[in-house]
């Protein structure tokens, strides 16, 4: 045995000579026991004898070493592989190189197929795989679903010490630095342990602590690091300097790290401060607050689990912890609020999630749907190359290369042209991310703030799509190539198989224009959408209306100082030349925001067991007629509806019809919760939330009589202006900023760009899906027109027959566009189904419009066998102009 190892070692050393070594090896064994075993007085026959039935005989032994599966001859094929593919990659270098144009082309399709599967895979990445980002083992890390007060967290972190839990609770606040305007972030109001259990180091200085969070401790903060970038330009003499939040300062102790971005998407936190010093912090309108009452619910909790410890683990001690700390709380609330979800998952609220990975799943679709017809246009190319190819092909068979060998080296330029066009799509990949920056999906994901850089998943997605696609586009061509009739090649007759061969070219036309097709179909679709989207009657004008929030609680303005600031505002805009009429909102119009109350209507009673729930709004003096809302009946809000007036309410035209059966509303009372209010008017309906909303029952309030609505909250400030409203909202903005710069103006905009932010989704969608349509239409009428190019090239004697035996041109041009039709034609119906199925995955997106509209069915079948009939008609043109004796005599 020590013999046979021996063996084994030296074959494994030099794998090209394992056949010498071996036998060198096995007759210097047999030679050293014959020796042995003359040395015990043996005849050297009987000793030859008993050496090699002891020892084996040399074939035996060689087939040994060198049979399937032993590392020697596995190590020898392997490096055999490699030496024969270095060869081929070589060779197939030398190959495109001699053919530059072609290989470009390949390349460049290619790369942006490659390019925009990989930016697409990015940020679905970023959303669904990994949205966190910064934190240690986020996959250890998960968030309770219900907010708890922070007593009971404390409880729970103190009777839970393996779980490690941290409280957080993030807001809008006011950062600014003495001398300077002040501007409204997201902030974030964290326990102590925060950073630690999250495993968050600082980028510069240090993070929160346990000493940092306690009663009478200096406030201090830490800033996240793109807004240390863009607030102090990256000066590392940031730290120890003071920030103002909310009007109050505190000392900036550190920079969280570069990555580490907050724990949900949408707007990351730009400053982090200590729960304790939030009643120090916060907006009057929020005061008196006490941070130790058990029945204000604000904390958000996230934990870490214990080495080896699961999910369903930490819920059952949650529950047990929970119970214990609110023993009057039911079964069904505990459950609730013990049920913990990974941090990953909890980064977008569930419908906001679920919108944005559907519409970056549709995209997906959508860019391999591109890739594929690309692919199917490269396929047909590289057929085209191998049928040129033919007597080369068939020289090397006749010296004796295999036909699995051709295969491999055929393969082999596919994959170099895939390598190459995925080393561009890289490329390509990098210069799309400031294109896809400004696409805001659904779910309010701006695609700017997401993590979409080169990482280790992307650069593998990009590498495993380049393997996939070299594979496609190589293995039928190499296969058809491979199988050609050597003989038939050498003669000059070609070889292919031509029933074969034209099978798959025209299977190849039929994957394109299918692909075309619904790609074409889901670009109209949302175009379509959008229009629908654009028609729609808002209730009010969008043009000549510009908005912006101030909040002057952010400030530490309470509500005695905030009224006369509201006044002394919207006095001062209303002076701006260009602004013809301004009022306030309690809200954004065209917001999330939605507010119900329980309402009683004199004369209406409601079925028994139901109560009326009305949704209530609170606006300005001149709301509507700033708006422009009509008013059907009574009057607007004006400067009597004070706080000292008696309470008034305007109700809408929908309101009036269902609850007042052709009564008029005006003068009448409506009783709003526990306040009586008169009904002063009705105005038309209007759209207060999305465009797709049915009208419904609302009721607007006076803003000055609803303090807790309005007062020194964030009251929107609404301009009307004579022209179009964009030119003058720099100066509106600017004589808000002037009158108290410590006061926070955001979402500063004209209500016509707000409506194209709600249509988001559509416009990226009819944007991306357009470029990628209108490229996989161009490949799709490349692909046909070079496969039916190729194709008559290869018939020239045939049409040269056809046209000296009397064939009009007509009938050659028939002939020619009338198979290529045939596959188009089967490529229309197919494209319509893949474009159906498409369209109920976007329905979601598509307002006012079903999945299978006519009009754009039809529409794009019509245009695409447009092009499939243009790209088949100009090589068939060429056709008839081919002199029938100069085709003969070049065929001879």
């Amino acid at each position: 045995m020590k013999g046979i190892h021996r063996i084994f070692r030296l074959a494994l050393l030099k794998p090209r000579d394992v056949g010498r070594d071996v036998d060198e090896e096995i007759s210097l064994h047999l030679a050293m026991r014959e020796e042995r075993l003359r040395a015990h007085g043996l005849a050297p026959d009987e000793a030859s004898r008993l050496a090699r039935d002891r020892f084996g005989d040399i074939d035996r032994i060689r087939e040994a070493c060198l049979r399937e599966g032993h590392p020697a001859a596995h190590r020898a094929r392997v490096r055999q592989f490699v030496d024969e593919l270095r060869l081929d990659t070589h060779f197939a270098v030398r190959s495109l190189w001699r053919a530059k144009g072609f290989a470009a082309a390949v390349i460049v399709t290619l790369a942006l197929g490659i390019g925009a599967n990989s930016a697409v895979f990015s940020i679905t990445s970023a959303i669904v795989l990994r949205p966190v980002q910064g934190v240690a083992d986020a996959d250890q890390v998960f968030e309770l679903r219900q907010t708890t007060s922070y007593p009971a967290f404390r409880d729970l972190r103190d009777r839970l010490v393996a779980l490690h839990f941290a409280g957080i609770r993030e807001r809008r606040m006011a950062l600014g630095r003495d001398g300077t305007a002040a501007e409204q972030r997201a902030g974030a109001i964290v326990s102590g342990n925060f950073f630690a259990t999250l495993g968050v180091r600082a980028e510069l200085g240090r993070t929160l602590n346990d000493s940092d969070d306690i009663g009478g401790a200096p406030v201090v903060s830490v800033l996240a690091f793109d807004y240390w970038v863009r607030a102090f330009g990256g000066d590392s003499s940031a730290i120890g300097r003071l920030l103002v939040v909310n009007g109050a300062s505190t000392q900036i102790v550190g920079v969280a790290a570069r990555d580490f971005r907050g724990l949900h998407l949408g707007s990351p936190p730009s400053v982090y401060v200590p729960i304790h010093s939030w009643p120090q912090i916060a907006p009057p309108s929020t005061k008196p607050l006490d941070i130790e009452s058990r029945s204000w619910e604000w904390v958000s909790v996230v934990g870490r689990l214990a080495p080896g410890m699961t999910l369903p683990q930490a819920r059952t001690g949650v529950a047990a912890a929970l119970s214990d700390i609110s023993p009057e709380a039911s079964r069904d609330d505990i459950e609730d609020a013990s049920r913990p979800r990974p941090l990953q998952s909890a980064a977008l609220p569930a419908g906001a999630r679920n919108a944005a990975v559907q519409f970056s799943a549709i995209l997906a679709g959508v860019v391999a749907l591109v890739l594929l017809a690309a692919c199917a246009n490269i396929a047909g190319l590289l057929l085209s190359r191998a049928s040129q190819r033919e007597r080369e092909i068939a020289v090397r068979i006749a010296l004796g290369a295999g036909r699995g060998r051709l295969v491999r080296q055929l393969l082999t330029e596919a994959l170099v042209l895939s390598g190459l066009g995925g080393l561009a799509g890289i490329a390509v990949f990098l210069a799309s991310r400031a294109a896809l920056a400004g696409v805001t999906l659904p779910g309010g994901v701006d695609a700017g703030t997401l993590r979409t850089g080169l990482d280790v998943p992307l650069l593998g997605f990009t590498l495993a799509v380049t393997l996939l696609t070299g594979l496609i586009v190589g293995l039928a061509p190499a296969l058809h190539a491979a199988r050609a009739d050597t003989n038939a090649s050498m003669k000059g007759g070609g070889g292919a198989r031509r029933p074969a061969r034209q099978l798959l070219r025209g299977s190849l036309v039929t994957a394109q224009v299918a692909v075309g097709l619904s790609l074409l179909v889901a670009s109209g679709l949302f175009a379509r959408a959008l229009g629908r989207a654009l028609a729609v009657d808002l209730g009010f004008g969008t043009d000549r209306l510009l908005m912006m929030t101030v909040e002057p609680g952010l400030a530490q303005m309470n509500l005695a100082r905030a009224t006369p600031y509201f006044a002394t505002l919207a006095s001062r805009v209303r002076a701006v030349p260009g602004v013809s009429d301004v009022t306030w909102s309690g809200s954004q119009p065209l917001s999330n925001d939605e507010d119900r109350e329980q309402a009683k209507i004199p004369g209406y009673e409601p079925p028994p067991g139901q109560r009326v729930q009305i949704e209530t709004g609170v606006v300005g003096a001149r709301y509507h007629e700033t708006m422009g809302i009509r008013l059907l009946a009574g009057r607007g809000f004006d400067e009597r509806d004070t706080r000292d007036a008696p309470p008034v309410t305007i109700v809408n035209e929908t309101l009036a019809k269902r609850y007042y059966a052709g009564r008029t509303p005006v003068g009448t009372y409506l009783e709003l919760g526990d306040v009586h209010l008169l009904v002063v008017g009705v105005s038309s309906d209007a759209k207060y939330h999305d465009l797709s909303e049915e009208p419904r029952p609302y009721a607007y309030r006076a803003l000055m009589q609803a303090p807790n609505n309005g007062g020194a909250g964030a009251p929107t400030l609404i301009v009307r202006t004579g022209g179009t409203a964009a030119p003058l909202l720099q100066s509106v903005l600017a004589i808000v900023r002037a009158i108290e710069p410590a006061v926070p103006v955001y979402d500063a905009t004209t209500l016509g760009d707000r409506l194209r932010l709600m249509l988001a989704p559509q416009r990226a969608g009819a944007w991306l899906l357009g470029i990628f349509s209108l490229l996989a239409l161009v490949v799709a009428a490349v692909g046909i027109y070079g496969i039916v190019a190729f194709s008559v090239s290869q018939r020239t004697r045939e049409i040269g027959v056809r046209m000296a035996l009397g064939a009009s041109r007509g009938n050659v041009v028939r002939l020619v566009v009338r198979r290529s039709v045939f596959f188009v034609s089967i490529g229309v119906p197919i494209g319509l189904a893949l474009a159906i199925f498409m369209g109920r995955a976007m329905a979601g997106f598509l307002y006012g419009i079903g999945s299978m509209d006519p009009p754009t069915l039809l529409g794009t079948s019509v245009l695409m066998l447009a092009v499939g009939i243009a790209a088949s008609w100009l090589p068939a043109r060429r056709a008839v102009r081919i002199d029938p004796q100069a085709a003969l005599r070049a065929e001879n």
